[in-house]
């Protein structure tokens, strides 16, 4: 009996090998060729006490089909990172574009803080 357990054990770890080597081998990647352009992708910005701040961006691309493409505002540094969410904070508004060649989108950055100082976002664009 013991030795149809370790058989059974030994088939069924050799059958999870062969499908996850079979797995890798079929998967299949999407590479996306589109570029996506910001017209300001973050840095510095100085914020009075109790203040909201907004720039304005353009989003476009070079791809031929419409895609959609989804802008992130981050943190820029450290000390921003520390008080991200409490003290101050930014996103874009809409968050969620639409853009092909000749049709740009704008969209707004939105920036609060509580606290009177500068901080540093970084904008980023997913496709």
């Amino acid at each position: 009996m013991r030795k149809v357990l370790i058989f059974t054990l030994i088939l069924a770890v050799a059958g999870l090998g062969v499908t996850a080597y079979w797995a890798v081998k079929n998967e299949v990647i999407p590479v996306y060729p589109e570029k996506v352009k910001l017209s300001w992708t973050g840095g510095s910005v100085k914020m009075n006490a109790s203040s909201v701040c907004t720039r304005n961006i353009t989003v476009n691309t070079s791809s031929a089909e419409t895609i959609t493409v989804r802008i992130k505002v981050l943190p820029g540094d450290y000390s921003t990172a520390k008080v991200w969410g409490e003290d101050f904070i930014a996103f874009a508004d809409p968050s969620e574009v639409d853009v092909s060649v000749g049709n740009d989108a704008r969209v707004t950055i939105i920036h609060y803080a509580e606290e009177e100082g500068t901080y540093k976002v970084k904008v980023i664009a997913t496709t």
